[in-house]
């Protein structure tokens, strides 16, 4: 709906509906995805303890040689 009015517009025109479809659907179960990644506490009750954070394995760019 909001490719009619976007720059996007003209691209999208080339698209079918079954693609315009997909295209919609990967974008809704992408951004449910990024929702529960970045809000995953909203499911657990107030008085649970947080979850402690894993340090990842990404070195630093200042640490690279």
């Amino acid at each position: 709906m909001l490719a009619c009015s976007a720059s996007i517009a003209p691209t999208i025109a080339h698209f079918s509906d079954a693609e315009r479809a997909a295209g919609n659907e990967f974008c809704l179960r992408t951004l449910a995805l990024m929702e529960e990644l970045a809000l995953p506490d909203l499911d657990e009750p107030d008085d649970a303890l947080p979850k402690p954070r894993v340090k990842g394995t990404r070195r630093s760019l200042r640490n690279r040689g």
